[in-house]
């Protein structure tokens, strides 16, 4: 009765599941070519209209489009496929060195002194913005070998793999949402200010 139920679970994740997933990944990559076009023109006009930095922020669905492929694909091989949930996290060498750079830049446009808000804040998006593609495109790399090795010789049963294998995919579109954000930092920082409560 089990291998029925396998049998059965990767038959409709093969003809259900994948197909859907596709549908999804290709939503999330058409608003995140909406972010990219709303990114070039909030480059465009010095990001000084909120609205457009706020359609410029759709490139946050970039990095999901490819782990999303990837979980469907993995689903077919296991229907039991498991990840560890960790939201908002980039890739390895990403979130220790690049990330920081950003996180950084935005705290300096925050700033009272006029230096480190205009000149120090583009510096730092400059540097990051070179940082993550350098660190997105090896951790692509890490992510791409994490998930044949998740799919082949795992058949997508080891989480610790898999969860590596969608940590690192997402590295692809986070180039894009990464290289949008750095952009429109340089030419305002002020745009990623955060209102502050009167």
């Amino acid at each position: 009765m089990q291998a029925v139920n396998y049998v059965s679970r990767t038959l409709l994740n093969a003809v259900v599941g994948v197909p859907s997933s596709v549908v999804y990944a290709a939503k999330q990559a058409g608003t995140a070519a909406v972010g990219v076009v709303g990114s070039v023109v909030s480059v465009v006009t010095a990001g000084t209209f909120k609205g457009l930095n706020t359609i410029a922020d759709y490139t946050q669905d970039a990095p999901h489009v490819l782990p999303t492929i990837y979980k469907a694909i993995a689903r077919v091989v296991n229907p039991n496929f498991t990840v560890t949930q960790e939201q908002g996290r980039a890739g390895l060498l990403t979130d220790r060195i690049a990330r920081p750079i950003i996180e950084k830049a935005k705290a300096q446009a925050e700033s009272e002194a006029v230096t480190s808000r205009h000149v120090v804040s583009r510096a730092l998006f400059v540097a990051g913005t070179v940082a993550s593609v350098a660190t997105r495109v090896a951790d692509l790399a890490i992510g791409v070998v994490a998930a044949a090795v998740s799919i082949v010789p795992c058949f997508a049963r080891v989480q610790a793999v898999n969860t590596l294998a969608v940590r690192q995919l997402s590295s692809l579109g986070g180039i894009v949402h990464d290289v949008c954000v750095g952009f429109r930092g340089i030419v305002n920082p002020q745009q990623f200010v955060s209102v502050k409560e009167v």
